[in-house]
């Protein structure tokens, strides 16, 4: 299942591409803290903070935002993706990738929600 929340996740990247200014990473970290309130307020510092304790130099904005959805129980997931693409259309992102991020959440329903009867 983690495969397809990774797949969920990467879709979302997608629609931020072309640097959707109404919906970066330091929005989206923000947006996460809500659900993680231990998480510093800071995005550069819990960046410093996982950069620390992987031993590393280097890690991607979006690996980091990645982990800390992958880290969220089902209920938030689906909330936190119910609000994204709200989002997303509400500021006009591309409506080509949502629409795909849209499709592999209905083809992937039982997978992702365990939503047998939809």
């Amino acid at each position: 299942m983690t495969e397809k929340w990774e797949e969920v996740m990467e879709l979302v990247s997608e629609i931020n591409k072309n640097n959707f200014e109404d919906f970066n990473a330091n929005i989206v970290y923000h947006y996460f803290r809500r659900f993680k309130k231990e998480l510093p307020f800071n995005f550069e510092k819990h960046l410093e903070n996982v950069k620390r304790e992987k031993k590393t130099n280097f890690l991607k904005r979006s690996d980091v935002l990645r982990g800390i959805f992958l880290d969220f129980p089902l209920e938030i997931k689906e909330d936190i993706i119910n609000d994204f693409l709200y989002k997303f259309h509400r500021h006009k992102a591309s409506k080509r990738r949502i629409l795909k991020l849209e499709e592999f959440l209905d083809n992937n329903r039982n997978d992702l929600f365990g939503d047998e009867n939809l």
